[in-house]
């Protein structure tokens, strides 16, 4: 895992709670769950991780890679064009 959205979310309630960092707060969360870790979902969607299912998280899938990379494709090939 290289970073857990729920974790990282409750990182910063903690950390405005208590007055430390919020990535201070993160490492004790995780260090809090290492014999019961965030499953994948909540790792990459965090609390929102119950909005998705299997049935629509290829639709979700593939609307940000309409939003996001489709757009970055467009501009690499306007600038190979260019070239």
């Amino acid at each position: 895992m290289s970073a857990c959205e729920k974790c990282w979310g409750e990182a910063y309630g903690r950390s405005r709670d208590s007055g430390r960092s919020q990535t201070e707060c993160y490492q004790e969360i995780l260090k809090e769950r290492e014999d019961n870790p965030c499953s994948k979902a909540e790792q990459v969607f965090g609390r929102n991780c119950n909005m998705f299912n299997k049935d629509n998280i290829a639709e979700e899938i593939n609307r940000a890679i309409d939003r996001y990379v489709k757009p970055l494709e467009e501009k690499i090939k306007s600038l190979e064009n260019k070239e």
